[in-house]
């Protein structure tokens, strides 16, 4: 029996109740996708909590789904992967919305620089957003979380080529929408326009 397929095996045995059989996968694949949870959100017990959230949604697949999966530990990878950086982005727009109802209680602050910034970082993650899904994941994987270009390629199972290239042309992109957020932002110091 191929690993992929006592895998499987495990994950049919765990949804008749087998604890064992849920231990034993546990100890299969929890460490890798730790290491996946924790790259993106650089927090072990919310790491742990993804990789729980995880096997969940498997163990809440129907039958005829799991016969589909060719490799449970890739599918789990993904899904820790997906679920941590939906973590991530989360986290960010609370801080964001937290930052922005600071500033909004202490008043407008007349610091034109601390104003450019924080409409840097609004325009910064919006035109993030803006990006394509794959080529926004490998900003936040490289920049948020961290990952050098050949743990990008392991991660998302892709050449240091490809990852290399979508990651000059994400950047290039920002740059790009970012320089329109500047001329905008500068349009409205000149004439005073308020933003």
């Amino acid at each position: 029996m191929t690993n992929a397929g006592s895998d499987l095996e495990l994950v049919r045995l765990i949804r008749r109740g087998d604890e064992r059989a849920a231990r034993e996968l546990l100890a299969r694949v929890g460490p890798s996708l730790r290491s996946i949870a924790r790259v993106v959100l650089r927090d072990d017990p919310r790491s742990e909590d993804v990789v729980q959230q995880a096997l969940c949604r498997l163990l809440e697949l129907r039958e005829r789904q799991v016969r589909e999966i060719r490799d449970i530990g890739a599918f789990l990878a993904c899904m820790v992967r997906r679920l941590a950086l939906n973590e991530a982005r989360s986290e960010g727009r609370a801080r964001r919305r937290e930052r922005d109802s600071a500033r909004r209680d202490v008043g407008p602050t007349p610091d034109v620089k601390g104003a450019n910034a924080a409409h840097l970082d609004q325009a910064l993650s919006e035109a993030i957003a803006s990006l394509p899904d794959e080529l926004a994941e490998i900003v936040l994987l490289r920049h948020v979380g961290g990952l050098t270009f050949d743990q990008l390629a392991m991660t998302l199972d892709q050449s240091r080529g490809t990852i290399v290239g979508r990651h000059r042309r994400a950047m290039e992109e920002l740059n790009r929408i970012l320089a329109g957020a500047n001329a905008v932002g500068a349009a409205h110091e000149n004439t005073g326009v308020a933003r």
